[in-house]
């Protein structure tokens, strides 16, 4: 829900936010041994439950990446240590 909000108030802060949910969502995932002993028995409703959200995951983190490291190419004064263009 905060994720969510900051999407409205603070869109960056959403996109850094959004990134650390989606590693801790995706590694509180594959931790768990239960995951893969449903996706190993064959029932496809759950497996394929736990398949598409890990990709969903790991889809999320790409992509917040790539845009996070786009706008930082954008804007010389992202990067520490830019030198001033004044």
């Amino acid at each position: 829900m905060i994720d969510s909000a900051l999407t409205f108030l603070r869109p960056k802060a959403s996109y850094y936010l959004g990134l650390v949910l989606g590693v801790l969502a995706l590694v509180a995932t594959l931790s768990q041994p239960e995951h893969y002993f449903l996706v190993a028995s064959g029932n496809l409703l759950p497996a394929a439950t736990i398949i598409l959200g890990s990709l969903a995951q790991v889809l999320l983190i790409i992509l917040a990446s790539y845009y996070l490291v786009s706008q930082r190419k954008k804007d010389p004064w992202a990067w520490p240590g830019a030198k001033s263009q004044a």
